[in-house]
């Protein structure tokens, strides 16, 4: 067996172990620890979660902000694990840029409606 399979057989292993060890725990989800040593908290000033029924299946939105408090290591992980490049990343940013845009769109075409009438260049057909 190759050394980085050994050793992540042996962080896999570990972790089944904590997960039991946790799951058998009575004590509250406030006081468990996460896998960096800090408390698990809900204390995010922006905190969205929706779960939407939908005819195939249930889908799930989470939005959650806040003061970022991991270190520049994990962070270097988790941009790794979690690429922002995916499709369907990027099916939904060009939807919501689409949305913003059609918004922006209306409200620019309705202010400019109302400063031409306003100035009279502009009059309604009776």
């Amino acid at each position: 067996m190759t050394k980085p399979r050994q050793s992540l057989e042996r962080q896999h292993e570990r972790l089944e172990q904590e997960t039991r060890e946790g799951l058998s725990d009575n004590a509250s989800v406030s006081t468990r620890k996460a896998p960096g040593g800090e408390p698990w908290g809900n204390d995010h000033p922006v905190n969205i979660r929706l779960s939407i029924p939908l005819p195939f299946g249930r889908y799930y939105v989470t939005l959650v902000a806040g003061k970022e408090r991991r270190s520049g290591e994990r962070l270097a992980s988790e941009r790794n694990k979690h690429p922002l490049m995916k499709l369907g990343n990027l099916v939904v940013m060009a939807a919501c840029g689409t949305l913003c845009g059609l918004v922006a769109l209306s409200m620019f075409q309705l202010a400019t409606a109302y400063v031409l009438l306003r100035s009279g260049a502009m009059v309604l057909g009776q």
